[in-house]
């Protein structure tokens, strides 16, 4: 499945269950992830951000998920790709 920048999905859909994927909700970790990111994005989700799946690869993200639901581990919560 080919996934783009801004594309969403829900928690329980099988591509965002795969292993590779890093699951964070430690607000440090999430606060580290911000700072890699671009101005807009950082913006955009400074206040909100309560969870990341995040890929890492060759010291660098390769694919990041984030989602601002109050309860982030529900599978029914949507996450949305940044990177």
């Amino acid at each position: 499945m080919d996934t783009k920048i801004g594309d969403t999905m829900i928690l329980s859909d099988e591509y965002l269950q795969n292993e590779r994927f890093m699951f964070l909700t430690d607000s440090q970790e999430l606060e580290a992830i911000l700072d890699h990111m671009d101005k807009d994005i950082k913006e955009l989700w400074n206040n909100d951000l309560t969870a990341a799946l995040v890929e890492v690869g060759d010291g660098d993200y390769n694919e990041v998920w984030f989602s601002d639901a109050s309860s982030p581990w529900n599978t029914y919560n949507y996450y949305e790709r940044v990177i």
